[in-house]
């Protein structure tokens, strides 16, 4: 899906932006390169580091 940026008039909500920046994480692979890295302290998270740092940015994003 592509998106096309535009300048209007409008209110946007806070969350209007969450989906373009979803898509270039997309894009560029980060949650994978993430998860791929190891931290000497935690053999086997629980919780991926490619989804806590999506998760980070989403919380940004608002």
């Amino acid at each position: 899906m592509k998106y096309r940026l535009i300048q209007i008039n409008e209110n946007l909500v806070t969350h209007s932006g969450l989906s373009i920046v979803g898509q270039i994480l997309a894009k560029t692979a980060l949650k994978k390169r993430l998860d791929r890295s190891a931290i000497p302290q935690v053999a086997d998270p629980t919780i991926l580091h490619g989804d806590i740092v999506k998760s980070y940015v989403g919380l940004l994003c608002q």
